[in-house]
């Protein structure tokens, strides 16, 4: 079980690279103002930045996964050797991790948009990626929380009204005529009918995130009558 597990993982990792690299591709072709692009299109295209675009997200994932790993583990040692009284004392780090994640997926965009718009190295996109963010921290800051509190708003107002009918699942059944099959039914219903939205609202999420980085990508490397230097066809 635990290797379908890791085996289903990394088919999903791949797969995910390879759609960001073909939703990336459509992206820019689509501020260059290209016409006829077309889904298969940019599938045969992304075929030339995949193994970059993965070797981007693989690097980059790996060295933060890493630090993030150390970090927690030797704050986890910490509160063992206090007590408890160190993991008190830490609590106020994990109100900073949610804008440092933030600041990290706006470098790892900037170095995936790198990729595509200039046909960068994976080296030389995750140094253009770090050099923007040197350069530009605070622009990227606001508008990383500018992209993430609208996402998260929109994903609140369009899911929340389909999570209130679990609230009154409890009331609409009679006690003394408990049926588990008919509640299972019921359930696993709304279930499949809040799955398909949430799946929905993730993919328009991420298009909208991704455009937006992108569009940041190219405003911040090229001036405003410099056209987009990317090929027409892979």
């Amino acid at each position: 079980f635990f290797a379908f597990h890791v085996i289903f993982c990394l088919i999903t990792f791949v797969l995910m690279i390879y759609g960001y690299s073909a939703l990336t591709l459509g992206i820019v072709r689509v501020e260059r103002g290209e016409e006829g692009i077309s889904f298969k299109g940019l599938l045969q295209d992304a075929k030339k930045y995949f193994p970059r675009m993965l070797g981007v997200m693989f690097l980059t994932s790996f060295v933060i996964g890493t630090v993030f790993f150390v970090v927690f583990m030797s704050l986890t040692l910490f509160g063992v050797l206090t007590a408890g009284i160190g993991f008190i004392c830490v609590q106020p780090l994990f109100i900073v991790l949610y804008p440092v994640m933030m600041i990290i997926y706006a470098f790892i965009e900037q170095a995936e948009a790198a990729v595509v718009a200039d046909e960068m190295g994976v080296m030389q996109a995750i140094n253009k990626g770090w050099e923007l963010l040197k350069a530009n921290f605070w622009r990227l800051a606001l508008i990383s929380l500018v992209v993430y509190l609208g996402v998260s708003i929109i994903s609140m107002i369009v899911v929340m009204p389909l999570m209130v009918p679990f609230f009154f699942f409890p009331f609409l059944f009679d006690a003394n005529n408990f049926d588990f099959t008919t509640i299972g039914l019921v359930m696993g219903g709304f279930m499949l009918i809040l799955l398909t939205v949430m799946a929905f609202v993730q993919g328009i999420s991420i298009v909208f995130m991704k455009s937006a980085y992108i569009l940041v990508y190219l405003r911040l490397t090229r001036s405003s009558n410099s056209p987009v230097p990317v090929e027409a066809t892979a």
